[in-house]
């Protein structure tokens, strides 16, 4: 949940365990504030991974002596392994004591914070509500939805940078293109994969004609990266068909174009523009053919169906050789 639920939450009941993950440090000790008022006079322990965790765990299974009720505060949870975090957890909760985490987005740590008595609190630099708005929009034109916890995995993940997240968002588009609702794991495998780096990274090289890197790379992508990068390639040479009928109406092309099209990398775009201009277009059209056959004939199983269209694509790009 975000800051503003959790303070509706807190008014209501005091859970055993919160969590206040992400980058904002202001918005954890705000809401450990808010959870010592509600909890009222108590004491509080603060720890840190410097803290062996078989002593926070003793704090937290304690009773003290003067004081009825207590709050263990973790700072920088993300340094523990797992183990150490399953043992902390695994504290008998009762009504007097609160376990209070603050911790660092990261992924691996999901896993623990999912019980029911846990509320786990989103924290990040101010909420850039327009961008959240502009990504809604952008993902409701393709028909789909965010839920609140991937949009606040997506900003995160992307460190509020407009360049990251409609990178990352392209991502989710291309390897989503089946559901209707983009999950928080669908933000955390696909923005953070390298997999999917490696496929961006491998149509770029291979509409840049670069055939001699395509063979021992294409080698190196798994049955889904290679699926995921025929689906980006299709979609990359629909909008260079796109741009090249503007061409042919007699309108000039910019990156500005690139960019209303869903190409936000800088030198994507100017890429994009060069190929678009110097490239027939019976080419990229065969480009656009090639990659719809070659769906079919991986489907089928044909060997080397992938690595051989690679191949003959860079070579409709200028340096490569058909295969």
């Amino acid at each position: 949940m975000y800051i503003d639920a959790f303070k509706r939450q807190i008014e209501r009941r005091v859970n055993p365990v919160y969590v206040f993950i992400g980058a904002d440090d202001g918005c954890k000790e705000e809401g450990f504030g808010l959870i010592c008022k509600a909890l009222g006079p108590s004491s509080i322990i603060r720890t840190d991974p410097a803290f062996p965790p078989g002593d926070i765990l003793t704090e937290l299974n304690s009773q003290l002596l003067f004081s009825d009720k207590k709050i263990v505060l973790i700072k920088d949870a993300e340094g523990f392994k797992n183990e150490e975090l399953t043992a902390i957890l695994s504290y008998s909760k009762n009504s007097t004591t609160v376990l209070v985490i603050f911790c660092a987005w990261n992924a691996r740590l999901k896993k623990f914070f999912t019980f029911p008595d846990i509320v786990v609190v989103d924290c990040f630099k101010p909420f850039p509500w327009k961008t959240a708005s502009a990504v809604r929009a952008r993902l409701a034109k393709e028909g789909k939805r965010i839920d609140d916890a991937a949009m606040s995995a997506l900003i995160e993940i992307s460190r509020n940078s407009s360049v990251d997240i409609d990178l990352n968002v392209s991502k989710l588009l291309t390897f989503k293109a089946d559901d209707a609702v983009v999950t928080r794991d669908d933000v955390e495998r696909i923005s953070t994969s390298r997999e999917t780096d490696s496929i961006f990274e491998f149509t770029w090289q291979m509409v840049g004609g670069e055939a001699a890197a395509l063979l021992q790379k294409a080698e190196q992508l798994k049955s889904d990266g290679e699926m995921g990068c025929l689906g980006y390639a299709r979609g990359l040479f629909e909008k260079f068909l796109t741009l090249k009928q503007k061409i042919r109406e007699g309108h000039p092309v910019n990156i500005n174009d690139a960019k209303a099209l869903g190409i936000f990398d800088k030198n994507q775009q100017e890429a994009t523009v060069r190929i678009v201009s110097s490239t027939p277009e019976e080419k990229i059209l065969e480009a656009y053919k090639t990659i719809l056959e070659t769906f079919e004939k991986y489907k089928s199983g044909q060997p080397g169906a992938f690595a051989n269209a690679a191949v003959r694509i860079s070579g409709f790009f200028g340096k490569g050789a058909e295969a």
